[in-house]
């Protein structure tokens, strides 16, 4: 006897405590709208928070169906009387009605079952709690729009007809130890590589070009290396909030529910890092959310490179004099000293020699030291028969030599030098446009423009390009510079605001009106995420 009234005892505080969570839970907004307590002699209504005889007898119904659903019988006849019951609440009759409503269900359940479900004595907290654990949704208005009397009704009947698909829960939220939760940027980096991983298929190419960049900026953000300028632009934007933006638009709806249901750990992400391919210097223990975005960049970047390229023992030999060779490359300048000796001879003392424009911000911003690092090693991936390759210097300098080169490169970012044929475009009068000022005019659209893409093949395909330009390839211009038309403006476009300097120039010295795009589609596309095509 004692242990019983323990139970019940222990039941009523807990009971108590589920309502006073639940009044909590809306503190200053109106509770659920109850309809009094209808009194019948034989159902017990004196206790604290006591629901109405027809609200408790749903309420059991409720959880004996929801734990097995063949607990219940005569479901299509109980459905009937039920729906009869629900009429009466909503219209408000009176409580004689109403339980005679009643009376007339529980002839159909039985009066063992009816006599179990009256010694629960269910109260209000248990109805919310209970609702809420089925998928009860709040309706316009808020809490004060339900009445939970009705709202139980109707949801008995739904399960009597197998209709409710809420009676296991859609949702069941998995708390995990606080060293084990994810940040927001982890979460959707980890997520969308595995998601790469698992089902590559489910990527269009247009999403993996977009994600291959957008997620470059993240990896920015937190980058170790401190003469790294964390802001993209003169805007003041939230980088990291502008970009996870940006990915989780590009995931389509069915691959950002993947991930979600990943329900992803602490644990998880440092398996994906332990068992990924190393990059240089890359310091999982001391910063392991740039180890992740890295690590993911490189993933994506795998799926844009050309599938056949020139492997890296066929790309040539490149003679390095023997003072370059005894540097350690641990020397405070040693990395200018091998620059100058070594990539100079292509990239020029200023870095503006061969494209890529390696010291312009625009794509410094967009490769981190250890990608440098391995494009130094191997060459970027080139395909066969490719005009100009990058030799390989994996075999030819140390690792340290490799990384001092890379540092040295990081310090054309603090350089405001003119690039390379800027001042002589401007002597032959081409006019000089913001990337803004390009986007008022595209979306003009009044014909007087002619917009010219003339970045690479992979790069317009990369990239992207502005919806509707025309694209000559950099190894074509000279052939079809008399296909352009001379009776509108050119709008000369490149990738980093560069290399397209020379062609604006030669345009405007053969009699075209012609203007610059003067921070490339880097700005437009990734800065500013103007709207880009891929066809």
């Amino acid at each position: 006897m004692k242990r019983e009234r323990a139970k019940c005892l222990h039941k009523r505080a807990l009971t108590t405590l589920i309502s006073a969570v639940f009044v909590a839970s809306v503190a200053g907004c109106a509770a659920p709208n109850f309809s009094p307590t209808v009194v019948d002699n034989e159902w017990n209504t004196s206790y604290k928070d006591a629901l109405s005889p027809h609200t408790q007898l749903a309420l059991g119904v409720m959880k004996k169906i929801k734990k097995n659903e063949d607990a219940i019988g005569n479901k299509i006849a109980l459905s009937q009387k039920w729906s009869n019951l629900v009429r009466d609440i909503d219209s408000k009759a009176s409580d004689a009605t109403l339980n005679k409503s009643r009376r007339e269900i529980e002839a159909l359940l039985g009066q063992k079952l009816v006599d179990e479900i009256k010694g629960d004595a269910y109260s209000r907290g248990d109805l919310m709690g209970f609702m809420m654990s089925s998928g009860m949704s709040i309706p316009p208005g808020g809490p004060s729009a339900m009445n939970p009397d009705l709202v139980a009704a109707e949801k008995v009947v739904s399960m009597l007809k197998g209709d409710d698909k809420s009676a296991s829960p859609a949702f069941t939220y998995k708390p995990v130890l606080p060293g084990e939760a994810l940040s927001p940027v982890e979460n959707l980096t980890l997520g969308t590589a595995l998601l790469l991983e698992r089902d590559r298929q489910s990527f269009d190419m247009s999403q993996v070009f977009r994600l291959a960049l957008y997620f470059r900026p993240l990896r920015r953000l937190y980058d170790p290396n401190p003469n790294i300028n964390k802001q993209l632009s003169t805007d003041k934007m939230d980088v990291e909030t502008v970009y996870m933006d940006r990915i989780w638009r590009v995931l389509k709806p069915e691959q950002v529910a993947s991930i979600r249901a990943m329900d992803l750990t602490r644990t998880d992400m440092n398996e994906y890092l332990n068992n990924h391919i190393k990059l240089f210097k890359v310091d999982e223990k001391r910063n392991p959310k740039f180890a992740l975005i890295e690590y993911t960049v490189n993933d994506f970047h795998e799926q844009i490179a050309p599938p056949n390229t020139i492997p890296p023992e066929e790309k040539g030999e490149f003679f390095i004099a023997s003072s370059l060779k005894k540097l350690s490359g641990n020397g405070p300048d040693d990395g200018r000293k091998l620059f100058e000796g070594v990539c100079a001879a292509c990239h020029g003392v200023d870095g503006q020699g061969r494209f890529p424009p390696i010291s312009m911000k625009s794509y410094l911003s967009l490769h981190s030291d250890h990608e440098h690092y391995e494009i130094v090693r191997f060459g970027p991936p080139q395909k066969p028969g490719s005009p100009i390759v990058m030799p390989t210097f994996d075999d030819k300098l140390s690792s340290d030599q490799i990384w001092a080169v890379v540092q040295y490169l990081r310090t054309f970012e603090k350089d405001n030098k003119i690039r390379r044929g800027e001042m002589e475009a401007r002597t032959a009068g081409v006019k000089f446009y913001d990337t803004n000022d390009v986007y008022q005019l595209w979306g003009k659209k009044d014909g007087d423009k002619y917009f010219l893409d003339i970045q690479s093949d992979i790069a317009y395909r990369i990239m992207g390009h502005i919806p509707g330009s025309n694209h000559i390839r950099p190894a074509e211009f000279d052939q079809k510079i008399d296909t352009i038309p001379r009776d509108k403006e050119i709008v000369v476009i490149d990738m980093f605001g560069s290399q397209g300097l020379m062609p604006a120039k030669t345009l405007a010295e053969s009699g075209y009106k012609v203007s610059y795009m003067a921070s490339g589609m880097m700005d437009w596309h990734i800065t500013r995420n103007y709207p880009v095509s891929y066809d």
